[in-house]
Parts: C-alpha cells; sequence; structure tokens
C-alpha cells in the first residue's frame, strides 16, 4: 500500500485477484474482480467498476454483469427429519427472490441433537439428491439451482481424553494437502478436481464431514449405551 499511495496517482486498477475489494479508504485502489464467478469460492455478484471524475476527484461505481451468481445459503440442522430440513432449505431459497440466476452451496450447521438419520442421508449425499429432484421443475421459478452441501458443526464433539487426543493427532497429519491428494488417488489426475480437492475450502469440508461422521458414531454409541442400561 505505501508503495502505491507514494506514486501519487489518481486511481489504481489492479487485477489477477478475482474478488472485488478496494484496498484505501477513498476507494481509489480498487481490485474490480471478474466478470463472471467461476465456482464457489468466487460467490457474490460478480461484474466490472466503471471510474468517473468529479471535481477532480475518481470514482469508481459497480455495475453486474454475471448472468450467474455463486450463494451461500447457511441452515441449522437439528431434529427435524431429512424431509422437513428439505421443506426449510426450500422455504429459504424461495424466500431469497433471487432476481439473477443463481448457482447455491447449502451450508449445515449441526449441533449435538442432530439426528443420526438425517445426518447419515446429508453425508451420503441423499439431502443434496432430494433437493435437486424437487428443483427439477421448478428451479427456474427459484432462479436457483443447488450444487452442493456443505456440513459444519456448531459444536466440538465431546470424545473421551484419549479418544480426543487421537482424534487430534489424527486430523493434523491426515487433513493436509498431500494426504488428501494421496487418498484422491487417480482422480488427481485430472486438474480441475486436483485445483477443487486442494484449495483450503475444500480441505476444511473434508475435516468438517469427518467430524459429522464421528459425532454420528459417537451419538450412536451413547445411544446403544443407554439401551444396555435399560
Amino acid at each position: 500500500m505505501d508503495q502505491l499511495e507514494a506514486k501519487h496517482y489518481n486511481y489504481w486498477a489492479l487485477g489477477h485477484i478475482h474478488k472485488r475489494q478496494s484496498l484505501d479508504a477513498g476507494k481509489t485502489i480498487n481490485y474490480p474482480g471478474n466478470p463472471q464467478g467461476r465456482h464457489i469460492n468466487e460467490a457474490g455478484e460478480k461484474g466490472y467498476l466503471m471510474v468517473h471524475t468529479e471535481n477532480g476527484q475518481f470514482h469508481a461505481d459497480f455495475h453486474a454483469t454475471a448472468p450467474i451468481v455463486w450463494r451461500v445459503i447457511t441452515q441449522k440442522a437439528g431434529q427435524q427429519s431429512t424431509g422437513k430440513l428439505a421443506a426449510q432449505i426450500l422455504r429459504a431459497v424461495t424466500d431469497a427472490r433471487f432476481e439473477t440466476l443463481s448457482f447455491c452451496r447449502i451450508q449445515i450447521i449441526m449441533d449435538s441433537t442432530a439426528d443420526a438419520t438425517t445426518t447419515a442421508q446429508i453425508l451420503s449425499g441423499e439431502l443434496l439428491e432430494t433437493l435437486q429432484n424437487q428443483l427439477a421443475t421448478t428451479w427456474r421459478q427459484r432462479n436457483c439451482w443447488i450444487t452442493s452441501i456443505k456440513v459444519d458443526q456448531a459444536q466440538t464433539v465431546q470424545l473421551s481424553g484419549i479418544d480426543q487426543q487421537y482424534f487430534d493427532q489424527a486430523s493434523q497429519q491426515l487433513f493436509k494437502g498431500d494426504q488428501v491428494k494421496q487418498m484422491a488417488g487417480s482422480l488427481t489426475h485430472y486438474p480441475f478436481i486436483q485445483r477443487d480437492f486442494m484449495a483450503q475450502d475444500s480441505l476444511q469440508d473434508i475435516y468438517q464431514r469427518a467430524k459429522a461422521l464421528l459425532q454420528e458414531n459417537v451419538s450412536g454409541e451413547a445411544q446403544l449405551g443407554d439401551h444396555s442400561e435399560d
């Protein structure tokens, strides 16, 4: 920043980074972003900055150009069934009233009370399939297509001390780019798949899914223990 401002230029139009942002308070050092988001990591409105002058001052106005906008819709999952969760998500999509065709990722925040069957169907892809089947005939009216589901845990998985220790050690070793690439095997021969696997967002998603599966198994064991005591 100091090097840019030292030039005393009226305006800096920067490139390469696809996120639209201003680096200074006067908004004259700008990244305009790209005209069309390419994937979920480039979510939000995309377009260009039209620069004009007024009384010797430079101003940049944003103009949207993207025919498709990538978006993230966050929903909470608790004790509701898969069907009720799907209905909840579709209501959120409808209520959003998207004016531009939107490709959406559903980010599901799962709490410790999440239904085990619902959790399993989220992780197996059944919920995504259910949503896409229902959108197959209504996506035009909703101006939305759901492309993926991401799972986040609202609370840390509660394990015994020794189990937590081993999980923490294993996660530090496994949830890294090189390890994920090795586990992905021949899939990484395709450059676009390799880029997606190596993205920090993808690594975090794999980690969260592992935590969710662990939570499901821990909850199942706890329920079995409760029944055995009856």
